[in-house]
């Protein structure tokens, strides 16, 4: 637009249309360039997941560290309150399992208050309760099952990540009462049903601190341990069965190193052997075989917390002397490796 005037002089507007500028057509991505924008996302992404998934793992390793820290106070204070640790005996009323024991000194569970003491661990009642799961129980790095029928065993029970030092040898080396089996043990032991009868020489389950010569800060108290499913109607598994007895469920044993490659010895299913390997043994008779390793989902080691309470991480190549030396309370440390080289103990 711009002014002019017209014949008679007068101002007037006129609109002037300017010429229009040809700018062309716009231009889209190619495929070559398209391409090389995914192959740099994806680049990136793959940089970032690994990242992304070992923090989160780092901070489900932390919580299965608390949960550990969190055992071995519930466990110190039965012992400030009954002068000794909490008792493994094939008992189904009267005497509580170990986490029975322990409940009152766990937190926020509510399973001891409802629990009925008359009646067996596996009544109805009861597995209403102990089917429950307990965070405090799992490790978040894991699965959590339930003990499913198998054969003529009664389920129904929750599983749990944290087992119990037996010290390091199969049961056959941990139950009988000598000098050699002393030496192995851990601040419990292989016991399957055995009372805690002095007068028939088998006393000395009840565990007072004082007997842990080797030291609070030296002895392992709970080793971590796979859960495994067990839904096999005819075949169970009883690996990582914690509130109802049953030998070579949750007794575990440095005669091993954490995560081994060899198999766990006792009632099992060799179907779980892509989570925890099996050698399956099944009667009274293949009791002095039974042996289970320390395993876990953390990538290289396992969480134990110790008699004093602080807990560690100790990594698959741990030196195995070490290992079982941490894992006996008045042994004669190191074991010797010559007379028990790394494996399960079987022929």
């Amino acid at each position: 637009m711009r002014n002019c005037k017209d014949s008679l002089g007068r101002w007037t507007f006129k609109f002037v249309q300017l010429p229009v500028v040809n700018q062309g057509r716009r231009k889209a991505f190619t495929l070559v360039e398209l391409l090389v924008v995914i192959a740099i996302i994806g680049i990136l992404v793959a940089l970032l997941l690994p990242a992304i998934q070992a923090a989160r793992e780092a901070a489900r390793r932390t919580q299965c560290i608390n949960n550990m820290r969190q055992l071995g106070l519930a466990q110190q204070m039965h012992h400030d309150a009954y002068k000794y640790l909490p008792v493994d005996v094939n008992a189904q009323k009267g005497q509580p399992m170990l986490y029975l024991q322990m409940l009152p000194f766990m937190e926020g569970s509510v399973i001891k208050e409802a629990y009925n003491f008359s009646q067996n661990a596996t009544h109805v009642d009861n597995l209403t309760l102990l089917s429950r799961e307990e965070p405090m129980l799992r490790c978040p790095s894991d699965e959590s099952y339930t003990h499913v029928v198998g054969g003529n065993d009664k389920g129904g029970d929750r599983k749990s990540n944290y087992g119990f030092n037996y010290g390091y040898g199969t049961y056959g080396q941990l139950a009988p009462n000598t000098q050699a089996a002393l030496a192995r043990r851990g601040p419990f032991w292989a016991n399957p049903g055995i009372p805690d009868d002095a007068a028939k020489g088998t006393g000395g389950l009840k565990i007072n601190f004082k007997k842990i010569r080797d030291g609070l800060s030296n002895t392992y108290l709970q080793m971590e341990m796979r859960q495994v499913p067990s839904e096999e109607t005819t075949n169970n598994d009883r690996r990582s069965r914690v509130w109802i007895f049953g030998a070579g469920s949750y007794q575990l044993s440095t005669r091993m190193a954490p995560n081994s490659s060899f198999p766990d010895v006792t009632v099992c299913t060799p179907n779980n052997n892509s989570i925890a390997p099996c050698l399956r043994k099944q009667g009274q008779g293949s009791f002095p075989e039974f042996i289970l390793a320390s395993r876990s989902r953390h990538n290289g080691g396992v969480v134990v917390v110790k008699c004093d309470v602080s807990t560690d991480f100790v990594t698959n190549d741990v030196d195995l002397n070490v290992w079982r030396s941490q894992s006996t309370i008045a042994g004669g440390d190191p074991p010797l490796i010559a007379d028990d080289p790394e494996g399960n103990g079987q022929p």
